[in-house]
């Protein structure tokens, strides 16, 4: 048997450090969206995974005045415009808070005017072993109750220990 799992993974940088003039200056942020699908095996080896395969799906970008995008009044105006180029892209809406926040966090020290890069993985995880389970990969089944009542019941890749 084999398993499958999916997640969005998704880094923001600013890479270079020199001052292109003085404050207010536009920044560029760039979107950069990748497919990647990584094959394990569920066999215990010294590296479990067989292969990485990225590639390239697409890039979006937009512009914004660095002078007003770090004030927290303007925020959720450019929440609203981040959350446009993601959907535009194809990330879904409940991705979308976590990627906005990591940019946030990156223009608080961001020198205008320098591109911001906001790289984002859509990631499938292929565990390719036919005698893989979710609990062989220490991942077990939750139970979500409220008053007594189960309320969903479904692996939810929780890797437990002890």
């Amino acid at each position: 048997m084999s398993a499958e799992t999916h997640c969005f993974l998704s880094s923001v940088t600013q890479r270079e450090t020199s001052v292109p003039g003085g404050s207010g200056f536009d920044t560029l942020i760039r979107f950069r969206l990748f497919k990647v699908t990584r094959n394990c095996s569920c066999i215990e080896a010294p590296e479990p995974i067989v292969d990485d395969e990225a590639n390239f799906v697409t890039e979006n970008q937009a512009s914004v005045l660095s002078s007003s995008f770090k004030q927290l009044k303007y925020r959720p105006h450019y929440r609203q415009v981040m959350a446009q180029v993601l959907s535009g892209m194809g990330v879904p809406g409940h991705e979308h808070a976590a990627i906005v926040d990591k940019i946030f966090e990156v223009v608080k020290v961001a020198v205008p005017g320098v591109p911001i890069i906001v790289g984002i993985g859509d990631v499938t995880v292929r565990f390719v072993d036919s005698t893989c389970t979710t609990s062989n990969l220490g991942l077990e089944d939750v139970t979500v109750q409220s008053n007594g009542e189960d309320f969903e019941h479904k692996n939810l890749g929780l890797r437990t220990y002890g």
